[in-house]
């Protein structure tokens, strides 16, 4: 918040744009095939989850009273309505051509 905070306030004083790095943790495996249970403890997992931003920003929302239950549920509904879209779409989506299967792997 404190990083956000003085970010939007260089912003409104005129001094630029600002990058945030915001750290977080990807909460489930890279793939259905990826066991990450192998390599990743069930402490590890929740101590991640417990810091959750999407979690974080739903009970602060629901705490300071700017949203109810059913204005998460249906914000909740249209985002993922959004995501089958955009999941529909890129399975849709031709491939890359295959001569350029080995573009930008190395340095070129």
């Amino acid at each position: 918040y404190a990083a956000a905070h003085e970010a939007l306030e260089r912003a409104r004083n005129g001094a630029g744009p600002t990058l945030l790095e915001c750290k977080t943790y990807r909460l489930r495996p890279h793939s259905n095939a990826d066991d990450d249970r192998k390599y990743r403890s069930a402490e590890e997992v929740e101590g991640w989850r417990a810091r959750d931003p999407i979690a974080r920003l739903e009970r602060y929302a629901l705490h300071s009273e700017l949203i109810d239950s059913a204005g998460l549920a249906d914000l909740r509904t249209a985002v993922v309505a959004k995501v089958d879209v955009a999941i529909d779409e890129a399975e849709r989506a031709p491939g890359p051509p295959l001569d350029s299967l080995l573009h930008h792997l190395y340095g070129e």
